[in-house]
Parts: structure tokens; sequence; C-alpha cells
């Protein structure tokens, strides 16, 4: 069985987006393309916020983020998701900036998706981590696309 795997907005960002002069950004493009092409490892979902995210800015480009994604699995956003998100806001463990990110990261633990991937949310992802891990609420593991083939190797251990 594939390690169930939900993919944040970030990474179908850096996987449409124009190469980057930035190298940070364009190592990220080139990490996320790698991984893409390796994605058959993983049973892939999304959610309606990154549905939703995917779709702004330019028309162009958000129809290539939309086009990725389009027969990705959608999560169910349940009544346990958004009450756990409630709760952790709540607790201000996060900005209210990240208000996004929590119900990204609770709408997968509910979903019992184990890993999430991204590149955007590390700082809060481990913070909300560590928050909701202490109540026993749910327990995902964060992974960038560089993380992501020992993430495979984990879940297969478990």
């Amino acid at each position: 069985m594939k390690p169930k795997l939900y993919i944040e907005t970030s990474i179908v960002s850096y996987l449409t987006a124009r190469p980057s002069r930035d190298v940070v950004i364009n190592a990220n493009q080139q990490l996320a393309q790698e991984w893409w092409e390796s994605r058959q490892n993983f049973e892939l979902f999304v959610s309606q916020l990154v549905v939703d995210e995917a779709s702004k800015g330019d028309a162009a480009f958000a129809q290539k983020r939309l086009d990725l994604i389009k027969d990705l699995p959608l999560i169910d956003f349940n009544a346990d998701a958004k009450n756990l998100a409630k709760e952790i806001l709540r607790q201000n463990v996060l900005p209210a900036k990240a208000a996004l990110d929590v119900f990204h990261n609770c709408g997968n633990g509910c979903s019992r998706i184990r890993f999430l991937a991204n590149f955007e949310l590390q700082a809060y992802c481990q913070r909300l981590y560590f928050s909701a891990h202490r109540k026993n609420l749910f327990a995902i593991r964060l992974s960038s696309p560089d993380c992501l083939h020992a993430a495979r190797d984990f879940a297969k251990g478990e």
C-alpha cells in the first residue's frame, strides 16, 4: 500500500511557475520537478483549499496548476477537521495569517493522511505538529520534496 500524501499549493506552484532567477527558488523548482517525476510512489491528495488557491493569480498559470491536480482526489474537510483547526487557532500556536495552513494540516490529520508535501509551511507546520501531537490529535509528517523519498521509506516501516 502506498503512503498517502497531501500536496500543498506551494508544490503545484513551483511545478508550474516560470524558472526563477533566484537561486533558492530555482532549486526548489528543480526539486519539485524531480520529485513529481517519482510521485507514483505515493497516493496523492489535494483539498478544495488547494484548488481555490491554485485558481488564483494569472489565468494561464492558474490553469496550468489546476490541470496538474485535476485528477487528484479531494480530502473531505469534515466537522472534526474544522473543529480541530478552530481549537488550534484558539490556542494562538500560530499567527492569524497562518489560519489556512492550520486548515491544510487539520484536514490531513483527520483524513488519516500521513504526509504533507510543501515548501512554504515548514516553520508553521512544525509548531502546529507539536501542538497537535501533544494533544494526540493527529500525527502527520511534514516534508519538502527533497525529503519525500525518506518519507516513503519511513511509511513502509510503520
